[in-house]
This record gives C-alpha cells, structure tokens and sequence, in this order.
C-alpha cells in the first residue's frame, strides 16, 4: 500500500510540475487568442506559430480534464474557456461549417503543410473530443451547441454510407475527396489520401 502512495504521489508531481507547469500559461496567446503551437526544447515560444485544430483541441481538452481533476480549478476552466473562444470564432468555417485544419497566429489563412482551406475528420473529431470534455465540466450551454453541430457536420460530410468509417480528406465546402477526384490538394499528408485511418 504504501508503494502505491509513493508512485502516485509521484505521478502527482510528474502530472503538475513536469507537464501543467510547464504548458500553461506559457501556451496562452493572449493577443490573438488560442494557444501557441510551436515551442522550443529550452520552453521558448517559437517564432512560427500557425494554429491547427488537433493542438488546440488538445489544449482545450487537457485543460478542462485536469480542473476535473483537480475539483474544478477555476484557472484551468479559464484557459480551456480561452482555447474554445478561437475555435468558436476563427478555426469553425462560419461560411460551410466544419473546423478548418489549420489557421494562422491570428486566425486567418496559412499555407503550412498545403493544408490551406482543407477539413479533415481526425481534426475535427478531436475538437469534438475537446468541446465534450469542456462542457463535461462547465455544462457551459454554449459549449454544448457547439458540439452538437460539429457532430452534425461531421455525420454528415464525413460519414461514408457505403464503406462505413469515415473519410479523412474534405473540402472547405464539405466534400470529401480523394486521389481520383478532380480537386487535387498539395497537403503535405496526401500520401494517405484514399485511405481511412486514426479517426
């Protein structure tokens, strides 16, 4: 019993002092909104710093399971708030629904890794994972929505009817494609097109 003691409270430690110390709020972007992506091996904010949709849904996510975790510690729900405010507002595609998979600092167009206006359902089924999470912990009404209509989009652009699972590669319009559709994407993650994977 006492082993046990002693490894959890050294996971405690590792859990705040080597992961939730270090991260937040160093991660917080407090001008453009978000959370910084790109960090040195010496904690250092990097110069680049365009936003893709599974890094700041796992900002968001982590944040609100450990004020779970650690009974509702107000400044982690603020900064998993702060994360949801930017999907909410700048990486949902206002226009055809669907979380873009990346965005610049600001929240505008980034050409990185050729992703440029293109969805896919991994990102967006990790803003799902994220939006639940934070609404477990909230029962923020808002955040709710939220999820729901991102899990309509995703049913209904990602869904495969015929195969089942679901397909990974969308246009900004909400149309999947694939190697031999007439949209040809220059993502750097095109190799995988035609295939179903992690999501």
């Amino acid at each position: 019993m006492q082993k046990k003691a002693i490894i959890s409270k050294e996971m405690q430690v590792a859990l705040m002092d080597g992961i939730l110390k270090k991260w937040y709020p160093l991660v917080i972007d407090k001008n453009n909104g978000g959370y910084f992506t790109n960090i040195t091996s010496d904690w250092k904010l990097a110069q680049r710093q365009e936003k893709m949709i599974v890094s700041q849904a796992r900002h968001i996510w982590t944040l609100s399971k450990a004020s779970e975790y650690f009974g509702g510690v107000q400044e982690y729900e603020r900064m998993a708030h702060h994360g949801f405010s930017f999907l909410k507002n700048y990486m949902w595609d206002k226009e055809y629904g669907g979380f873009f998979q990346v965005r610049s600092r600001d929240g505008g167009l980034s050409d990185v890794n050729g992703w440029r206006e293109e969805k896919r359902a991994y990102g967006n089924a990790f803003a799902l994972y994220a939006l639940a999470a934070l609404y477990a912990q909230t029962k923020d009404e808002e955040v709710l929505k939220s999820a729901q209509t991102a899990f309509r989009w995703i049913e209904e652009h990602a869904f495969d009817p015929k195969n089942k699972g679901y397909f990974q590669f969308i246009m900004r319009n909400g149309k999947p494609f694939d190697r031999f559709s007439e949209y040809k994407t220059i993502a750097t993650d095109g190799k995988e097109l035609g295939f179903k994977d992690q999501h």
